[in-house]
């Protein structure tokens, strides 16, 4: 192989791997993407031990909803979108 030829394999292979991670980087610091939005939930403060409760059950994450003193169409809609994440989650896939 040729010096020419070697060298030019050597610049497209530094292209090739060097490349995406220059324009990955450029796109995080410039904001050249939506990014996802997650965690909108808020944490209990002070938090609650709810390990009395749930000493027979499976370890996972629970959603905890505090109902207000009133009974409202929002709270009745938060309600049933609730138990419907719920069905789904349990439904085969």
């Amino acid at each position: 192989m040729s010096n020419t030829a070697s060298k030019k394999t050597l610049i497209i292979m530094v292209a090739v791997f060097v490349l995406p991670v220059v324009l990955a980087k450029l796109a995080l610091d410039n904001d050249w993407f939506t990014k996802g939005a997650t965690n909108k939930g808020n944490l209990l403060a002070p938090t609650i031990d709810m390990s009395a409760l749930l000493k027979d059950a499976e370890p996972k994450w629970r959603l905890l909803y505090v109902m207000p003193e009133t009974c409202d169409r929002t709270v009745l809609r938060r309600w049933s979108s609730l138990r419907l994440q719920a069905i789904k989650k349990r439904s085969p896939r």
